[in-house]
């Protein structure tokens, strides 16, 4: 059953700067403007460069109903193991590592904010963590050395 919940307030000092990085994503195929069916609130968490980070809350009405397959995240000692005996170690910084990955077009109906619907998988979702462990558990598994 369709929800639209109650938007939370967005700080007046920040608004214009949401507002800004909002219309950017919406350029950048990251969210679509709609006319909302259900629509869940949204906060903004200010980040070091001065961007925001656009959490969606969904525990209301998209988290209960899903069904989430947890995906294990590797412990410090399987790290050790794994990476032992190498002689260069990296990072990858993923920019918005999320927003990395598509959803499909009927995620896309209830992944919703205002009059945006997001194309891409966004914060909050309780899904998202194990979704994208899997993702990079995916496209590293036949790299030695790596995890």
């Amino acid at each position: 059953m369709p929800v639209i919940s109650k938007e939370y307030t967005v700080p007046f000092g920040s608004r214009d700067q949401v507002d800004k990085q909002l219309r950017e994503e919406v350029e950048a195929g990251i969210a679509q403007l709609i006319r909302p069916k259900c629509a869940s609130p949204m906060f903004s968490i200010p980040k070091g460069n001065g961007k925001f980070r656009h959490v969606i809350d969904f525990k209301g009405a998209v988290n209960p109903q899903l069904d989430i397959d947890y995906c294990r995240l590797h412990t410090t000692d399987e790290l050790f193991v794994k990476l032992a005996g190498g002689n260069y170690y990296s990072v990858i910084d993923l920019s918005e590592a999320y927003l990395q990955i598509k959803v499909t077009p009927e995620s896309q109906e209830i992944l919703t904010i205002g009059f945006l619907k997001y194309q891409r998988l966004p914060y909050g979702l309780a899904s998202a963590p194990a979704l994208f462990q899997q993702m990079m558990d995916i496209m590293l598994k036949d790299l030695v050395g790596t995890l």
